[in-house]
């Protein structure tokens, strides 16, 4: 998680581990993390690692902010015949696909429950609150085992889940290239979060005055 700078007088350092922000996830795990720091152990998922290349640090003090470049570079033992620039990088699209799909489904579990608590208050519209739960389903499928299965199927809570165990697995890929199952299976599982939109966008055209707040948000882009 992000690690504030000290206020107080005097230097002070902070590091980076080379990673993305972190996923806005339904749920993080600690128990499966090989790399566990004490007091300090990141959770599952992470984010994407950075690939070399140029960056910008900034330090933001009192509305001024100040700026120095910095340059990433390759281990130098990775074997190069095997580990690419080319590589690192379709590793780290793939990976920023799926933390904004990670997001996007978190925002739309939050969205409809949103619509349920407005539903319940009315009373009036029982049917359609089936339909969102079914196109829901329950938090508890976000849940998933990195190293198991994703529970549940065909609910945004399970792609959830589902987006946050291939982005545990692609992350695993060692600076590889994610391979051909992998991307199948962002496209198969991008693909049913956005079925799942569209038929919460035909559940809301019936909806009572007052809730069509609800309505679904964009599709992903799942090339």
């Amino acid at each position: 998680m992000p690690q504030g700078l000290a206020t107080t007088p005097g230097m002070h350092r902070v590091n980076w581990d080379l990673r993305w922000a972190t996923p806005n996830a339904m749920v993080y795990n600690y128990d499966y993390e090989m790399s566990a720091i004490y007091h300090d152990t990141p959770p599952t998922p992470q984010g994407p690692k950075a690939v070399p290349g140029r960056y910008t640090l900034r330090l933001t003090v009192d509305g001024k902010s100040m700026t120095q470049p910095l340059t990433v570079i390759a281990d130098p033992r990775l074997n190069k015949l095997t580990v690419t620039q080319a590589g690192m990088e379709r590793q780290l699209a793939l990976e920023l696909k799926l933390v904004q799909a990670i997001d996007a489904t978190h925002k739309a579990f939050d969205q409809l429950t949103h619509v349920h608590d407005r539903l319940a208050g009315q009373d009036t519209s029982p049917e359609l609150a089936r339909k969102l739960a079914a196109i829901q389903g329950p938090a508890g499928d976000a849940v998933s085992d990195p190293y198991g299965t994703v529970p549940g199927a065909g609910t945004i809570s399970h792609d959830q889940g589902a987006f946050v165990r291939l982005l545990v697995a692609v992350d695993y890929n060692s600076d590889r290239p994610p391979v051909e199952g992998q991307i199948q299976s962002w496209r198969d599982t991008c693909a049913n979060y956005n079925s799942l939109l569209a038929q919460w966008r035909t559940a809301m055209a019936h909806a009572p005055a007052g809730i069509q707040a609800g309505a679904p948000p964009a599709a992903l882009d799942c090339r």
